[in-house]
């Protein structure tokens, strides 16, 4: 149900949100309306890091829904907990 938004949001569009309903968050920030679950932030720190920045952010809300997530792993993107065993225990 939400492979076509994981699908979508990485590409180079010049809004990949527009076609999305958004609503703002208590802090004000923009909040995808079909996600199953938002995290909000508030930048602690930004460590420059060659050709990027990484930001470390503190958790200022969060809130989940009902449903099977997506998941990132090995290059992938599925639903639901990929199913293997890790390093021999099953």
């Amino acid at each position: 149900e939400h492979m076509p938004l994981a699908h979508h949001l990485p590409t180079r569009a010049d809004d990949p949100f527009e076609a999305h309903e958004r609503a703002p968050s208590e802090f004000g920030l923009p909040l995808i309306a079909e996600a199953l679950s938002h995290l909000e932030c508030r930048t602690r720190h930004i460590y420059d890091a060659g050709d990027h920045r990484i930001l470390v952010g503190e958790v200022v809300g969060l809130n989940a829904c009902e449903g099977a997530p997506l998941v990132f792993y090995q290059g992938r993107v599925s639903a639901g907990l990929p199913q293997h065993s890790v390093s021999g225990i099953a």
